[in-house]
């Protein structure tokens, strides 16, 4: 399983974020991911690389995630339901959702993440739930979730 934090930011290293590894000198402009050349011709990955978009009904979870990501230096925005989420991507990319199962109204994690995929959308999408089971986790891989895990 890859590691959900990078290490330290540096420019010399490789980044995994529940995604395909990449190595900075693999990038090009055309890259998912914005890149742009420092005055030393290195490769500088900029905060998009580090987006996370956390969708959770609970204030407290989406708090709390928001604060331990946003303090590793990941740029971080929240979502109360599916329906804004789906907003919020259709506004802008992020390199990863944590996505709970279960939200309260309106439509739930596994409808919301069926839209993703459905729009096109290839963010890794991380499955959260305080009520998972192997069914749910099964499912939510086969509709195209990175990962799944427990809060």
């Amino acid at each position: 399983m890859k590691r959900l934090l990078p290490e330290k930011a540096d420019e010399s290293r490789d980044f995994a974020l529940y995604m395909r590894d990449t190595k900075i000198s693999e990038l090009s402009e055309s890259d998912w991911i914005e890149v742009k050349k420092t005055p030393s011709n290195r490769h500088r990955i900029l905060m998009t690389f580090h987006s996370v978009l956390i969708v959770d009904d609970e204030p407290g979870i989406r708090d709390t995630l928001s604060g331990v990501l946003e303090d590793e230096g990941f740029a971080v925005e929240t979502a109360a339901s599916g329906e804004a989420c789906l907003k919020l991507v259709g506004e802008r990319s992020f390199a990863c959702i944590l996505l709970d199962i279960w939200l309260g109204k309106g439509i739930d994690g596994l409808e919301t993440l069926k839209r993703l995929r459905n729009e096109g959308n290839d963010s890794a999408v991380v499955m959260i739930s305080g009520h998972g089971n192997i069914e749910t986790a099964v499912k939510s891989t086969k509709l195209g979730a990175f990962d799944f895990i427990e809060k």
